[in-house]
């Protein structure tokens, strides 16, 4: 994942992938308790889960 000083706010330009590269958001934010959060638009939900699942499970790149 790309260190950006964007924290707290969710960060533009983004495509976030699941394991099948498949875009399932376009943008996240860092919580104050180091947690990643971001709406997932294919199972309609807000996922909340810590910066070791994300990067595990979800690849983050920006878009030109």
């Amino acid at each position: 994942m790309k260190k950006t000083s964007y924290t707290g706010q969710f960060k533009p330009a983004l495509a976030i992938k699941n394991k099948n590269g498949v875009i399932v958001a376009t943008g996240y934010k860092t919580l104050l308790n180091r947690k990643i959060e971001f709406y997932n638009f294919r199972s309609k939900e807000t996922l909340t889960m810590s910066k070791k699942r994300f990067e595990q499970n979800y690849t983050v790149e920006e878009l030109v």
